[in-house]
Order: structure tokens, then sequence, then C-alpha cells
């Protein structure tokens, strides 16, 4: 293990000498340090104290940007940005804790993202070639996002991600999916405006969701556009904001619980198998189904539900 003791100022360039020595782990103590554009070498991981080890936006776009570099690690750290005011009004100025792009093998864990007018963690092109496999493309757990315009961002070719306990609060998104091959589990999508956003861009946008809780998001629970490639949502539950399936193909929701008003649109099948639809005035009582829609053992306190009151 090596210890890095940072001096004042802008600590990027005397950090990542440190780094550069080769694989192992670094620590870094107690403190905020500014840094922008850092980079973490294969087989190296830089882990801090928790909350207590501050990495904060400096001169620069991203505080840590990953290019192309597979089997390291980045663990108990906050990343933050240095947007202020009202978490409603983040927009989207390309700021990010942690862009990663090209890489596989990797695991982000104890990691809190918070305050970036972007997204506080982005992956996209997962580099599966010439190794061909399709199962490590990163491990995600214990990571918190808040504060920004998207919380955790799969984008285009983000694909074969393991994303656990993740905890999305406070952004204007707190999920967006525009990778196939994603899996998010056993996590919380609750309190941002719009909770999940599955749109395709490359090889759409299938994966699968399960024991997720999305409660309390103001505009949308979950939101289908033009997501072509379908999507397994297992065992979630969904309270307060709308679910909007929009110009989307094969999207399964089953054995979940679902208080939220539903809306299907557009030429494409659906399934909801075996939820429980809870009706509450106001939240859960406007529905829309496309005649392809299927509506199989969903069901109530008072016994079957068809879609209606």
């Amino acid at each position: 293990m090596r210890t890095f003791t940072p001096a004042a100022g802008d600590i990027t360039a005397a950090l990542q000498s440190v780094l550069n020595e080769g694989p192992g782990l670094v620590h870094l103590g107690p403190g905020e340090y500014r840094c922008a554009g850092l980079r973490i070498p294969a087989e190296v991981t830089l882990a801090g104290e928790g909350a207590a080890t501050v990495l904060r936006l400096g001169d620069g776009e991203t505080v840590i940007r990953q290019q192309d570099a597979g089997d390291w690690a980045l663990r108990d750290l906050v990343l933050a940005g240095n947007a202020t005011g009202e978490w409603t009004e983040r927009d989207d100025k390309g700021e990010r804790g942690i862009d990663i792009s090209g890489c596989r093998g990797y695991e982000i864990s104890g990691v809190t993202a918070r305050d970036f007018h972007g997204a506080g963690v982005r992956i996209a092109h997962t580099a599966l070639f010439p190794r061909h496999v399709f199962c490590d493309g990163g491990n995600l757990e214990r990571v918190t996002v808040h504060g920004c315009h998207t919380g955790l961002l799969f984008d285009t070719r983000g694909e074969y991600l393991n994303a656990v306990a993740i905890s999305a609060y406070h952004n204007v998104t707190g999920v967006v999916i525009h990778a196939g091959n994603v899996k998010l589990t056993g996590s919380n999508i609750c309190s941002n405006m719009d909770g999940i956003l599955i749109e395709d861009h490359e090889n759409g946008s299938h994966g699968a969701l399960g024991n997720c809780l999305v409660n309390h998001n103001s505009r949308h629970a979950l939101w289908c556009r033009n997501a072509q490639n379908g999507m397994t949502v297992a065992n979630c539950c969904f309270f307060y904001g709308d679910i909007t399936l929009e110009d989307s193909h094969g999207i399964v929701i089953g054995g979940g619980e679902i208080c939220c008003n539903l809306f299907v649109r557009g030429a494409g099948a659906h399934r909801l198998a075996g939820n429980y639809v809870i009706p509450h005035p106001g939240i859960c009582d406007r529905f829309e189904f496309t005649p392809a829609t299927m509506l199989e053992g969903n069901f109530t306190a008072e016994g079957a539900w068809e879609g209606k009151w």
C-alpha cells in the first residue's frame, strides 16, 4: 500500500504520479482535494476513507476520466462537483464525477458522486474485444449519486455491467440506461424528478431491473422511450410518478407493487403480470393501454385487476 499525502491546491499531477508507479493500493487520507482528469491505471486501486475523503472537481469537466483501462478499482471516497442551489434546476454542462469509456473488469464501491452539472457516474463503450468476455464489463456496489443532472448514466454501449445497492436521489434523472446488457438490482431510486429513463442508443437498451424501490419521484417513476429491445423489470416497488412506455417494445413488468399512473403509447407489445396494484386518487387512477398490452394476473386487495377501477 502507498499512502499519498497531498499538499495544498490542485493535486492532480502529484496524485497521478503516485498512481502511475504501478499495481497496488494507493491510499488517500481524510481531507478535501481538488483535481480534474485523474486516471487510474490498470491493476491499481485508489481508496479513501469514506465520507472523510473528498475529491472536488478542479479546473476541468471530470474529476476522474477512465479511458481504455481494465482491472482497476475506486473505493470509499466522495467525488464532488461545484453545483449549488436547487437540485431540481441542474442542467447538463458535461461535468462528471467519473467518466468511463473503453474499460472492463473494474470495480467502483463505497463511492458517492454529488453536485454535478452532468452525470455523477457515466459509463460508455465497454471493452469486450478481443477477449469476448460477455460478463465482465464492470461492477458497481454501494454507489450513491445525488444532486446531479443525471445520477448514474449507462451511456452508449456501456454494457455487461452489474450495479447493486445504488442510491440515487435528488437528481433531475436518477438512472439513465442507453445501453444493452445492463443489470441494476437491490437499489433505491427515490426522490428524483424522473426515476429511471430507458432509451435506446446503439444495440438497444435491453437488460434487467430487479428488486428496486422506485419511490417518490415527482414526474416519472419509469419512463421507457424508444426502447426497442425490451427490458425485464421484476419485483420492483413503484410509488408515485408515472410509468410511461412510449414507442417501445417488449417491456415486461412483473411480480412488483405499483401505485402509479400507467400509460402505454405506440405500437409495441408489453406485458404486466402478477403485480399488486394499489389505488390512490391522483396517483394511481389513470390508465392508458394499447390493444397489444398484455395484462395478466395483476390484482388489488379486492381481487383481480384488469387495467381499470
